[in-house]
């Protein structure tokens, strides 16, 4: 029984070719037909397919089960009760008549997105962190860490959504996006709906005292994430190439949801303010590592092209990337690169044209190098963390840190 990595094999190095082929070609196939037998089937076998390789434990794996979820937004209305857990007007539903309309208003859409399995970067940094602080995942009465992981995961999701429709993207993660699944408006909507849904059930878990400081925290996040996503598009609009401080800073502000869920559990513990400033040191060097890895990954063979489906994606986007910012700098070819930029092409020559330039330029190697860098940083910060921890909750946090910073997915 061979593990399954999104189509990829575990196989021994020794084995014949032609075996290696027929054995990929049938796993292939099967995940196909289980999809089109049972798609939620196919969703789980998905969600088990990310978190094996990813570095979520199976504590944490259990946790993020899709019935946890289904707990917060039910994936299908069969009666007028279960619609009542959005605490909607009463009047908006009087009978069952409308149920499968409202399905598809609600529940179908997200979990459309939701299914398609997530790598549970922000989720599993915020179980571990509530490990190190010492709250217990499995007593109910301190499950609110599990709703944090869990309304960090669904905001994402509609983040996600909403920067499909920026980009104009056509596919996410081997499917056709969402935002054309369903059109713009109402996939956007739908989901934030459902984060709305999770962020109530959230408050209803926190000790009332904290309400005001949490949806400062969370109003917070929004503020910066919000600005990510208009800096993008301002980017985009006005051709604008930031420095790489401003790259820095705008990574920072992309992965805050991450921050987000590490104040909401300092805001439910007794920490000292020097824990939340080492984690938080963390956070940023991470953030700053994982988005220059992701641009690199997106220009390479790589287990992120296999999921956009081409090679040079964020050139078609016009993302001034880390290697573009890097490039641009240098005296070779720069305003060749910028014209390709701004055609926001998919001619695969122009796309390649523009790749040659970064390499020749020294772009590729400059970004691993900072790469490496802060997710080096991001370990110094958690090993003064150490000896704060009481819990043993600091090895899972390294274990998620250094997977992240060193993904080829």
């Amino acid at each position: 029984i061979l593990p399954l990595y999104d189509n990829y094999l575990l196989i021994p190095s020794r084995s014949p070719s032609i075996i290696i082929l027929i054995m990929k070609k049938t796993a292939q196939s099967w995940i196909k037909k289980k999809a089109a037998g049972n798609p939620r089937q196919h969703s789980s076998l998905q969600a088990v397919a990310h978190l094996d390789k990813s570095p979520v434990p199976d504590s944490y794996a259990k946790l993020m089960k899709p019935s946890f979820f289904e707990s917060l937004i039910p994936r299908k209305l069969n009666s007028v009760s279960e619609f009542e857990k959005f605490k909607l007007n009463p009047h908006s539903l009087n009978d069952a008549t409308n149920l499968k309309f409202y399905n598809k208003l609600l529940p179908e859409i997200y979990y459309e997105m939701h299914d398609r399995g997530a790598n549970y970067f922000y989720a599993s940094l915020v179980l571990s962190l509530g490990e190190f602080l010492g709250f217990n995942h499995q007593d109910p009465n301190q499950n609110q860490c599990v709703k944090i992981a869990a309304f960090i995961e669904m905001m994402h999701n509609t983040f996600l959504v909403y920067d499909d429709f920026c980009d104009d993207s056509h596919t996410r993660q081997g499917k056709e996006s969402v935002v054309k699944m369903y059109g713009a408006p109402l996939a956007i909507t739908s989901c934030i709906q459902a984060w709305y849904q999770a962020q109530n059930i959230l408050l209803d878990s926190l000790p009332k005292e904290i309400h005001g400081g949490a949806l400062k925290t969370i109003s917070q996040a929004l503020q910066n994430i919000s600005f990510a996503q208009n800096f993008d598009l301002g980017i985009k609009i006005h051709g604008y190439i930031p420095s790489e401080e401003e790259y820095a800073n705008h990574s920072v502000n992309k992965f805050y949801s991450a921050h987000m869920g590490a104040d909401l559990l300092f805001l439910l513990s007794d920490t000292e303010p020097e824990v939340r400033n080492l984690f938080m040191q963390v956070l940023d060097n991470l953030a700053i590592s994982y988005h220059i890895r992701d641009d690199i990954l997106n220009l390479i063979p790589s287990g992120v092209t296999k999921m956009k489906s081409f090679i040079g994606e964020d050139i078609y986007e016009q993302k001034p990337s880390f290697l573009v910012i890097h490039s641009h700098n240098q005296a070779k070819n720069s305003e060749r690169l910028q014209e390709i930029l701004n055609m926001g092409t998919r001619d695969e020559r122009l796309i390649q044209e523009a790749i040659e330039i970064m390499e020749v330029n020294g772009s590729f190697k400059y970004a691993r190098e900072q790469a490496k860098i802060h997710a080096e940083s991001a370990l110094i910060a958690l090993e003064d963390l150490k000896k704060y921890d009481e819990f043993g909750g600091h090895d899972a946090i390294q274990r998620i840190v250094e997977h992240i910073t060193s993904r080829t997915y």
